[in-house]
């Protein structure tokens, strides 16, 4: 007589579901982060110039760039003019928003033509980052 040995579907199945279900958790990326940041634009009222004569590539429709720490790009955006304030001096107040992966280090903001880097982290991209060019900053 020869015996059969059966194998319980539920014996393969049910690990193979725990398996799955740690490797998909493992691997899901982070969220990614929209972010609205917001750029001022100063220069002094003695200066004797204008923030668009001393920032002339700094308007609306302006690009802003977000690069990782490998000074790649993960993400454009552009200025949206809001509002200038003559009070104190002469301002310009511009918003953007980006939508950049979530889960890295540190995220580059540049705004403009060779006015630098903005390092900013994932608490402050989630948070909306502020950026400032100008005399009063």
């Amino acid at each position: 007589m020869k015996h059969r040995r059966h194998l319980h579907l539920s014996a393969v199945v049910v690990p193979m579901l725990a398996i799955t279900a740690i490797l998909t958790a493992c691997s899901s990326a982070p969220s990614a982060i929209t972010t609205h940041g917001k750029v001022e634009v100063t220069v002094a009222p003695l200066d004797g110039t204008s923030t668009s004569n001393a920032y002339p590539d700094i308007n609306p429709g302006s690009q802003v760039v977000v690069i990782n720490s490998d000074n790649d790009t993960i993400a454009t955006g552009t200025l949206s003019f809001q509002y200038s304030d003559t009070v104190q001096g002469d301002s310009d107040y511009y918003t953007f928003t980006v939508t950049v992966p979530g889960g890295l280090p540190r995220y580059g903001i540049e705004v403009g033509n060779g006015h630098g880097t903005l390092w900013e982290s994932a608490a402050q991209m989630k948070a909306g980052p502020s950026l400032c060019l100008g005399d009063f900053c």
